[in-house]
């Protein structure tokens, strides 16, 4: 489905931008408000790549929970979004809320049963492609987005166990934000 107009589908009311599903939308609200008592004012809020810096920078020598958290329930409301337009399921500020901190427990267990602890930037670019197992291909895709020109760009590979490239398709576009 490829939306005909630049509106909202959830609300109707406002372009959809990035910083509109994830903060400024009503559902969206919601989930933010019940979650964290966090409520975002569109007034002052230049971009979600600035947003995410500063809270970044506010939680940098405190606890990592909150910031945890709030990443979650951004994939949250992102998938919430995509089940309402593709699926025609109606978002569920609570339900979002409630998966994203399902989420987050089951990443916080699964580094307390394992004793590992969360990747670092560094740890994530040393890590090396691996094949999959025989007869199981692996679909790889990246994006990339550059500040200075808005222009973005995205990728995809197919490989089979082999490591040999089977299809692939790349596509670049401007955009408003990241």
């Amino acid at each position: 489905m490829c939306p005909s107009s630049p509106t909202c589908l959830l609300c109707n009311c406002q372009e959809e931008s990035l910083e509109h599903i994830l903060f400024f939308c009503p559902h969206t609200k919601a989930v933010w408000f019940g979650a964290m008592g966090f409520y975002a004012k569109e007034v002052g809020f230049s971009s979600f790549s600035n947003w995410c810096q500063r809270i970044q920078n506010f939680f940098h020598s405190t606890d990592k929970r909150v910031l945890k958290l709030a990443s979650f329930l951004c994939w949250q409301i992102w998938k919430a979004r995509n089940r309402a337009i593709f699926n025609s399921a109606p978002p569920n500020p609570f339900l979002t809320f409630r998966k994203a901190q399902n989420g987050l427990d089951e990443v916080n267990s699964l580094a307390l049963s394992q004793q590992i602890s969360m990747p670092t930037p560094s740890m994530l670019h040393s890590q090396c492609w691996s094949p999959p197992q025989l007869g199981v291909y692996k679909i790889n895709v990246d994006g990339s987005f550059d500040y200075k020109s808005f222009a973005a760009g995205i990728g995809c590979l197919v490989r089979n166990s082999e490591g040999r490239m089977l299809d692939g398709s790349s596509a670049s576009f401007s955009s408003l934000s990241p």
